[in-house]
């Protein structure tokens, strides 16, 4: 995580993930201690979105309020439908071209990767291109396998 969200390194504490490999951690930044809201870091779409909700009532409330945005059911749907076997543990289902670099947001963009490699690839992939203007031509990378 922190190789991909450089401005959190040593304020957030990750507690979980999801199916796509975004983590989620207590945000230093928001609620009052000891029950800090919650932040969703997603390594595809380079952003850290903030989760209204205490921790002490993620799981019970802010699991059902942000149910759609925490775990996209309906995506997840569509993906397992074309799969035969369950995601295993360490695997996360990344983005094969991540959002921000133009990615599309559907299930033929999506493949099983190692959340560990995955999360690593979109961090240098994020601070490699977080200062260019939307748009901007990327050349001589090559990411197909």
């Amino acid at each position: 995580m922190n190789e991909a969200f450089p401005e959190f390194q040593g304020k957030l504490a990750c507690f979980g993930f999801d199916w796509l490999g975004r983590q989620f951690a207590l945000d230093p930044f928001r609620g009052s201690a000891p029950d800090l809201e919650v932040l969703m870091l997603e390594p595809g779409t380079a952003e850290a979105l903030e989760v209204p909700v205490a921790f002490s009532r993620f799981h019970d409330a802010g699991l059902e309020d942000y149910y759609d945005a925490c775990l996209a059911p309906e995506f997840f749907a569509e993906w397992m439908a074309a799969r035969q076997e369950p995601l295993r543990f360490p695997e996360c289902a990344g983005y094969k071209v991540p959002h921000f670099l133009g990615g599309e947001d559907s299930t033929s963009n999506l493949e099983v990767s190692d959340t560990e490699v995955y999360w690593s690839l979109m961090g240098a992939l994020r601070l490699a291109t977080r200062n260019l203007e939307p748009g901007t031509p990327i050349l001589g990378a090559d990411l197909s396998d």
